[in-house]
């Protein structure tokens, strides 16, 4: 049984990351994380991690910053930010256990780690990652980038088959519970905290394509091609959905 599918989540690499205002604390690198200067943001956040205490928010904000690195890298060179991340989000609640954020990077970095696992490690991080992921939203209703990642961890799981999650449960263990109508309504929560981020509207445009609602998902590609890219991963968005667009077009008024 293949439950690869189950960890298209961890697209969420570039996929989460958004360059909006920080909550809380800000350092000296967000300017630069928001141009896109990961470079510039990387010796920034180390060189206030280097001369002060242990600080969460930084911790986190340096979970962030490797995987829109991760995101940015040749694919050979993707594996060392990710577990760079990881371990920032790590350390970040081990300082902190009342850290949404570093709950919401945890889960990315999670995401990443199942792509090569087996399968049986696949199905442990899937739960894993839920945990991580409820976690934050509790902690923080209006994180949108936890619901944004829950939104396409729960799309991955509504491709699983009651077959295959039988087949689960019996050789790897149980997945958790969930679908498309929780992937949906996770990536309805997200946009309406953050409308402008290509990211959410993209990956609510996938899920409707997977159901088979084409019109829908027009409108949420053409929402995605109206605004300004924030990162370098909304490029490739962007690019997607304009192509989507062109080899879809709506031909309702020509019924009319």
């Amino acid at each position: 049984m293949d439950l690869s599918k189950l960890f298209v989540v961890v697209l969420l690499l570039a996929v989460v990351v958004q360059p909006a205002a920080s909550k809380g604390a800000s350092f000296p690198g967000d300017d630069a994380f928001a141009r896109c200067d990961y470079p510039s943001a990387e010796r920034q956040y180390d060189s206030v991690l280097a001369v002060g205490p242990p600080n969460a928010e930084l911790l986190w904000h340096l979970a962030r910053l490797h995987i829109a690195m991760g995101d940015a890298s040749e694919e050979n060179e993707r594996g060392e930010h990710y577990r760079a991340a990881g371990d920032f989000a790590k350390k970040c609640i081990s300082l902190d256990s009342t850290s949404s954020e570093g709950f919401a990077w945890l889960a990315a970095s999670l995401g990443n780690e199942a792509m090569e696992a087996g399968g049986k490690r696949k199905v442990q991080l899937a739960n894993e990652i839920k945990k991580c992921l409820d976690r934050s939203v509790a902690l923080d209703s209006t994180n949108d980038i936890a619901w944004s990642i829950l939104g396409t961890f729960y799309r991955a799981l509504g491709g699983v088959s009651w077959i295959e999650r039988q087949l689960a449960k019996l050789l790897l263990g149980s997945l958790p519970e969930g679908g498309y109508t929780e992937s949906e309504q996770a990536f309805r929560r997200a946009i309406a905290i953050a409308p402008q981020s290509m990211r959410h509207r993209f990956e609510l445009a996938l899920l409707y394509e997977a159901m088979d609602r084409t019109d829908e998902a027009r409108v949420e590609y053409a929402a995605c091609a109206a605004l300004q890219p924030q990162m370098i991963s909304d490029r490739r968005r962007l690019a997607k959905a304009e192509k989507w667009l062109q080899d879809n077009p709506d031909h309702s008024a020509d019924k009319k």
